[in-house]
Formats: structure tokens, C-alpha cells, sequence
């Protein structure tokens, strides 16, 4: 898991497009989600949040929602 942004990405115009990434430590991971029933709580309202503002189309929600599950974090 990480933290995702379009900003903070120096370099040629090109470059600046691709923004950063920061992997979260396992602390960091550990208090977003106590559990593995919290983080697939949490994934899969946002997949819906997603797929309701169109962003994603229900076909993929689904898909991703397995993802989830099947994801070792928590564990």
C-alpha cells in the first residue's frame, strides 16, 4: 500500500505527469487497519464509492472488491 499523488514530481514536463508514490510502512498500514476485516471494509466501500461516481463500472467493482479479500493485509 501507498500513498499516491499527482504532485511532487520534479524532472522535464514529461515527468511531472507521473506525480509520487510513498509505500506506507507496516506501523503506518497496521493503524489504518486493525484487522483483515477492517482493510476489506474499508476496500470495498471505497470500490463502491467508485463505482456509484462512475469512475469505475460495476463489472470491475466486483473484480477489485475480490482483490480485497484475497490481499494478505491484516493477516
Amino acid at each position: 500500500m501507498a500513498k499516491i499523488s499527482g504532485l511532487g514530481q520534479t524532472g522535464q514536463q514529461f515527468c511531472q505527469l507521473f506525480g509520487t508514490t510513498i509505500p506506507f510502512t507496516p506501523e503506518q498500514i497496521t493503524a489504518l487497519y486493525r484487522n483483515h476485516g477492517a482493510f476489506v471494509s474499508a476496500w470495498g466501500k471505497a470500490t463502491k464509492d467508485a463505482v456509484d461516481a462512475g469512475f469505475v463500472v460495476k463489472e470491475d467493482g466486483q473484480l477489485i472488491r475480490v482483490v480485497g479479500v484475497q490481499a494478505g493485509i491484516g493477516k
